[in-house]
């Protein structure tokens, strides 16, 4: 009688030992835990920039000469390629337009004086030819000289003279050609901001089309610029960036542009699961010595899916993981301390 005595109270002891998890796990909930440690990061700065054309080349008007024909209209051009043919008159010079007001269109002028096959009755043409025709000898149609023009760079072209057969006095723009090993792009920033860039920053741009370079702060424009948002008035400050490689940028596209600074910083950052809100400010829950307790924090920049604390919490501190269904007043398990 006494053994089974015995035999029923181990098993009533090991039954009820079996049944203090399941209490537990009734009485208490289950908590995870985080501890915060510290990473190297690089700032970097996201902004949207302005491609733009830059360091151009003027072709000028050497004499007074005819673009007869424009063998490139736009679009690029290699360094020597030929972009057009001229056309001047050997000996003519001195009547070609000297004394002729502004207000009258040179190239009829000469052309009249010339016997060329146009309509010369206006009469402000005939005035001139009255005025300054010379001995024939001098108004005699001399040889034409034909020439080409050629690039002495390589980059976009833009002409400053439309179509063909335009006279193009002496010291005009013929075309500016934009190198493009040198291209530009412009970012505003707010004044404010002002103090996180510095030149000599690199620059990753990556435009729409999926065209990348690396580019770096060649100036930072401090004159305010006034910008109309929302209404109101805000004070803006242009970067200036150097694009290396940015010949495959579309001229006056927008760039996606990331500005790194140029040291990494020692930073904390905990996930966003960690941070909850109420009327004092952002806090997370501390866990010290068995205890839990409310610790505000402030936050800095987010970074994937967690933010920067920038005051409240140093490395090795233990908080909670996931905040949503934490509640002050439960008993807690620990689970799991990653």
């Amino acid at each position: 009688m006494k053994k089974i005595f015995l035999l029923f109270l181990t098993m009533f002891i090991v039954y009820m030992v079996g049944m203090v998890p399941r209490y537990i796990v009734k009485d208490y909930k289950e908590i995870e835990l985080l501890e915060t440690k510290s990473i190297k990061y690089l700032p970097t700065y996201e902004n949207i920039g302005v491609v733009k054309k830059n360091k151009s080349i003027e072709l000028l008007a050497n004499k007074d000469m005819i673009i007869t024909e424009k063998l490139i209209k736009n679009g690029f051009v290699n360094s020597g390629e030929k972009i057009g043919n001229v056309q001047y008159e050997l000996g003519n010079e001195n009547i070609l337009v000297s004394n002729i007001s502004d207000d009258i269109d040179k190239y009829k002028a000469m052309q009249a004086m010339l016997n060329k096959d146009i309509d010369i009755n206006d009469k402000k043409i005939q005035d001139i030819i009255n005025t300054y025709k010379i001995s024939s000898n001098i108004i005699e149609k001399k040889e034409d000289c034909n020439e080409y023009l050629t690039s002495p760079i390589s980059g976009d072209i833009e002409w400053s003279v439309f179509g063909n057969n335009i006279f193009v006095p002496k010291g005009a723009t013929l075309c500016k050609i934009y190198n493009n090993d040198y291209v530009t792009v412009h970012c505003n920033i707010k004044e404010e901001e002002l103090p996180k860039y510095k030149i000599g920053m690199k620059v990753n741009i990556k435009s729409k089309d999926g065209n990348m370079c690396v580019g770096y702060i060649t100036d930072i424009v401090k004159a305010v610029k006034n910008t109309i948002k929302d209404n109101s008035v805000m004070p803006m400050i242009e970067i200036v960036i150097k694009a290396d490689g940015g010949e495959n940028l579309l001229i006056g596209s927008s760039v996606n542009c990331v500005i790194e600074d140029f040291e990494e910083k020692e930073i904390l950052t905990v996930p966003f699961t960690a941070i909850n809100q109420d009327n004092i400010g952002e806090y997370v829950m501390l866990y010290d010595n068995g205890e839990y307790r409310k610790q505000y924090i402030t936050v800095g920049e987010e970074l994937g899916n967690s933010t920067i604390i920038s005051s409240g919490l140093c490395d090795s501190d233990i908080i909670v993981s996931d905040i949503s269904n934490y509640n002050l007043q439960d008993k807690h398990i620990i689970t799991k301390i990653g």
